[in-house]
């Protein structure tokens, strides 16, 4: 069945982020440990930030809170009001941090508007992900803006259904194995893979041997028109022949 829809998520695969995100977390573990001897500092804030996801979710915000609730926890209650208005003025300079572009990724979505229906699915906070997509100004490209605060099975189906595409006729393309390829391919959909320089933990799921076949992994997302132009020539309907046949 012929692909008419491509999905792309938001944060490092259209802009940069987790860079950022790592500089912030990096200046939270130095402020920490100005206040006692706390080398774990970095796992233990990502570790309370995975255990509260179901009540804060994702993103920036949900950090800092988990980060000043770790930080209660290892300080014994101790950690001065100051140090966590210090907390909070690093997760404000991180939520409004200037917004760049991966490189190509105007030019890409340029190429593929006029073939296929294009949706923008992102995870994160409403708030953030929204103003990350108007200072982007990618969102006339379009034909849909999906932000969620997960990414399974049951969130990809809802979009399908939601854009009246089936799961042979879609392609995500992202940079997390854990959300942005293990569940499209666990619902027969397709997936192109473009890994980030760097990438938080939580998200590097790992992918049966068998599940491997299943997708595409590419360096960056200007290859992304020309392995689908390959696709169409070779008059296969799946990423995966054009990796048989190399």
């Amino acid at each position: 069945m012929t692909i008419t829809t491509i999905a792309f998520d938001g944060d490092d695969t259209l802009w940069h982020h987790e860079n950022f995100f790592l500089e912030a977390k990096q200046r939270l573990h130095a402020l920490l440990n100005r206040h006692g001897h706390y080398p774990d500092a970095l796992e233990r804030m990502d570790h309370q930030h995975i255990i509260e996801l179901p009540v804060w979710g994702y993103g920036v915000k949900a950090h800092i809170l988990s980060a000043i609730q770790a930080a209660i926890v290892m300080t014994d209650g101790k950690i001065p009001a100051q140090a966590i208005g210090e907390m909070l003025t690093i997760g404000r300079e991180l939520y409004q941090h200037p917004l760049n572009l991966l490189e190509g990724v105007t030019e890409t979505i340029g190429k593929l508007r006029d073939r296929y229906q294009l949706l923008l699915i992102t995870k994160g906070d409403l708030v953030a992900q929204e103003m990350k997509i108007h200072k982007s100004g990618l969102s006339e490209f379009f034909d849909g803006i999906e932000i969620v605060s997960e990414k399974d099975t049951k969130t990809y189906q809802k979009i399908m259904r939601r854009y009246g595409v089936k799961p042979e006729q879609f392609v995500m393309v992202g940079n997390t194995l854990r959300s942005d390829i293990a569940p499209v391919i666990a619902l027969g959909a397709q997936a192109i893979h473009i890994p980030y320089q760097t990438s938080w933990d939580f998200e590097k799921a790992e992918i049966a041997e068998i599940d491997r076949e299943k997708f595409i992994m590419l360096p960056s997302i200007k290859d992304v028109p020309a392995l689908l132009d390959r696709l169409e020539k070779s008059g296969q309907d799946k990423l995966s022949a054009l990796v048989e046949s190399a």
